[in-house]
C-alpha cells in the first residue's frame, strides 16, 4: 500500500533519466540516474528500462518499495503536447498501477529548477535546443525544440553535425583545413591512412560508412570536440561555436514579451561551460536575473508537489535544492 505522502519525480533527457523521491515538504530521500528518456529519440522500451532503473534506485537509497509513492510526475519533451508519448501514462501503470501518473514538460521542470517564480523564460541547450516563455506557471511561447530534423538550432546535435561536415569537407579538400578533423576521426576511430579509395581519400570514405551507421541524434556526441578545437584556436570550430550563440541568442529574442519581466533559466550542458556561445548571448543576458542548474530534477519535484497541491515557497523550493544536492554528492 502507498505511502500518501510520498511522490516520484523523473525529469527525462535525451541522453539519461533522473528520478527523486519526495515528500510533501519538499524533502529528497532518494535519487536515481539511468539511461536515455525521450521516447521519440530512443524508442518507448528502451525509456521504459530507464525509467524503472532510476526509480528503483531512488526508492532503493530512500528504503521504500516500488508500491511505496501515491504519483510519479515524469517531465520529458513534449509532455504538455498531443505527441507520440501522449500514451505514455499507461505504460507507468506497470510500476506502480495505484498511482497516478502526471506528464509534465521537460521546459517547465527545467525552468522551476532555477526558481519558484511563476513568470519567467527557460533556454535550453542539450543535445536539442528550445527556448520557452512561461506564465502563470505554465507554457505561454515555446520557440524552436523542434527536433534534429527541423530545427535544435544551436543544440548539441547542431554542432556535432556540423563538426561532422567541417570534417568531411576539410577530408574532401573543399573546405578549410581544421584541428576537429584529427580529433574526429581519432574519436571515430579511423586510420590516419593518405590512401584513396575509388579516388575519394580512404580515410573520408570510411568515415561516410561510420557515420551514416549512427542514428542521427548520436552526432550531439561530437560537440564536445568543437569545444575542445575552439578552445586550442581552432577558427572553424570557434566560428561554428558562435553561430550556435547567434541562433540561441535569435531563439530567445523571439521569446521575450515585454509583459514578463521574469528570471530567465539556463540548463543543458552546452550552457554549462564558458565559450564564445555566451559571448553570443552576453547582451541578450545583461540585466537579466539568470540562474544556471545541471538539469530539470529539481524542477519536476517542485511540480510534482504542485500537483499535490502544496504551495512551493521559497523554504521550500530551497529545500528541494539543498536536499537533492546532497543525494548526488
Amino acid at each position: 500500500m502507498h505511502n500518501s505522502s510520498l511522490m516520484l519525480a523523473i525529469d527525462a533527457g535525451g541522453t539519461s533519466t533522473r528520478a527523486t523521491l519526495l515528500n510533501t515538504a519538499g524533502e529528497c530521500l532518494g535519487y536515481g540516474r539511468s539511461g536515455p528518456g525521450n521516447p521519440v529519440s530512443s524508442g518507448l522500451d528502451r525509456v521504459m528500462h530507464s525509467y524503472r532503473e532510476a526509480i528503483e534506485q531512488s526508492l532503493e537509497m530512500a528504503g521504500r518499495a516500488l508500491d511505496d509513492f501515491r504519483s510519479l510526475t515524469i517531465a520529458m519533451a513534449g509532455g504538455s503536447t498531443h505527441s507520440p508519448i501522449s500514451g505514455m501514462a499507461e505504460a507507468f501503470k506497470t510500476i506502480n498501477p495505484s498511482s497516478e501518473v502526471v506528464i509534465e514538460s521537460d521546459l517547465l521542470a527545467t525552468y522551476f529548477s532555477g526558481t519558484y517564480h511563476g513568470d519567467g523564460y527557460a533556454l535550453v541547450a542539450g543535445t536539442g535546443a528550445v527556448c520557452a516563455r512561461i506564465r502563470n506557471f505554465s507554457l505561454d511561447r515555446v520557440t524552436d525544440g523542434t527536433g534534429w530534423l527541423l530545427g535544435d538550432h544551436g543544440s548539441g546535435y547542431w554542432i556535432g553535425y556540423h563538426c561532422a561536415r567541417a570534417v568531411a569537407a576539410d577530408l574532401d579538400g573543399i573546405g578549410p583545413a581544421t584541428a576537429m578533423t584529427a580529433l574526429l576521426t581519432e574519436q571515430l576511430g579511423l586510420q590516419h591512412s593518405a590512401a584513396s579509395f575509388e579516388g575519394r581519400p580512404a580515410r573520408l570514405q570510411a568515415m561516410i560508412q561510420t557515420i551514416y551507421a549512427l542514428r542521427p541524434i548520436e552526432l550531439a556526441a561530437f560537440a564536445v570536440i568543437v569545444f575542445q578545437a575552439a578552445a586550442a584556436g581552432d577558427s572553424v570550430a570557434g566560428d561554428l561555436l558562435s553561430k550556435a550563440g547567434q541562433l540561441l541568442s535569435h531563439s530567445l529574442r523571439t521569446t521575450r514579451s515585454a509583459e514578463v519581466t521574469g528570471p530567465l533559466v539556463l540548463g543543458g550542458s552546452i550552457l554549462s561551460s564558458r565559450s564564445v556561445i555566451e559571448d553570443e548571448l552576453a547582451s541578450e543576458l545583461a540585466g537579466q536575473a539568470v540562474f544556471r542548474v545541471p538539469d530539470g530534477l529539481a524542477g519536476a519535484a517542485l511540480l510534482a508537489l504542485r500537483h499535490a497541491g502544496v504551495r512551493v515557497d521559497q523554504e521550500i523550493f530551497t529545500r528541494i535544492g539543498s536536499s537533492l544536492s546532497a543525494l548526488r554528492s
